[in-house]
């Protein structure tokens, strides 16, 4: 240990109970390697009681995980990309991922013109998936003018849904 702080690794922005235990190998499998490699003082858990903005602020921080456009914009200088991940879902490929325009199953909209004055919740004005590119599907819809009736940020993609 090394100022009386243990360091710290975390997956904050996509850490939900029910990937628990596939986080929680990913993680035993990344310390194995990493403590493999000579990296001292590897955390042999994950820190799951704070959230991103501070995980990536947090002077312990050894790996953490984020969204590319904030870690990008806000937090560049204190920290850097070592990784990105490659998804085994249908519709991604490899590191190239891909957002949802989500609505009510019992909504009647089958295209994205249909939500126009609708109200629209993003996770974050700084979310690569949670609103940029909301922002490019629907600019060419919106010409220029306001699209939905109100926008209101939740702070977490599942809050959003």
């Amino acid at each position: 240990m090394t100022g009386g702080q243990r360091r710290i690794a975390a997956l904050p922005m996509y850490d939900f109970p029910e990937l628990g235990e596939a986080n929680d190998a990913l993680w035993a499998a990344l310390a194995r390697r990493l403590t493999g490699a000579g990296v001292a003082d590897c955390p042999t858990a994950l820190t799951r009681d704070l959230d991103h903005r501070t995980v990536w602020a947090h002077p312990r921080l050894l790996l953490g995980q984020g969204c590319e456009y904030p870690l990008a914009t806000a937090s560049a200088a204190s920290i850097r990309v070592v990784g990105t991940p490659c998804y085994g879902v249908p519709g991604c490929d490899g590191a190239n991922y891909r957002s949802a325009i989500v609505v009510r199953s019992d909504d009647g909209a089958t295209g994205r013109a249909q939500l126009r004055g609708r109200r629209c919740v993003i996770n974050e004005r700084g979310s690569n998936s949670g609103m940029n590119l909301l922002r490019a599907a629907l600019a060419p819809l919106a010409a220029g003018a306001p699209f939905f009736s109100t926008v209101t940020v939740s702070g977490a993609h599942r809050r959003s849904a």
